[in-house]
This record gives C-alpha cells, structure tokens and sequence, in this order.
C-alpha cells in the first residue's frame, strides 16, 4: 500500500507492506507526475521486496531520494546494487 502527505515542506510517500513489481510500477509513475524535489520515501513499514522493487530503490537513491526508515536489509540490497553497477 502506498500513502502519500505533506509534511511541512517535504512531500513523504509512505509504502506499507510489500515493494514488489507492482509497487515500484507506483512509485516511478508517483515519480513522473510529481519529480523529486522535497520528495521522501518512508519504507519504515516494508516488509519485502522483489527484484523490481529493489532495482527502484537503487534508481531513487541515485536520484537524491531521501530514503526514511529503510531497514539494514533494504540498505543492504540499495548497497550491493551501487557496488554491482561498478564492478
């Protein structure tokens, strides 16, 4: 499930549950119609994710995504991803 709010100057998009192919289809279209600016994406609530969804992590990361509440195995996968892509 995906959520979205203003808080303050930021626009924070919760995601709830699991980041799978479907949600990271979401998000990038969320990405589309709003760009990143002040953009935040609070993943304190994921549970899983597939392949898409972590290839999506990596593509906001390197956008400048402010990536809120990501777990150790979330910043994990974003960090084998970055170290792939230069190997």
């Amino acid at each position: 499930r995906i959520s979205e709010t203003d808080e303050g100057e930021e626009h924070v998009v919760r995601v709830d549950g699991d980041l799978n192919t479907e949600a990271a289809g979401s998000l990038r279209e969320h990405l589309t119609r709003h760009g990143t600016t002040l953009l935040v994406l609070d993943l304190s609530e994921v549970r899983s994710t597939d392949r898409d969804g972590a290839a999506f992590l990596l593509e906001a990361e390197r956008l400048g995504l402010e990536l809120r509440g990501a777990s150790p195995y979330l910043r994990l996968l974003i960090g084998k991803g970055l170290r792939d892509e230069t190997t």
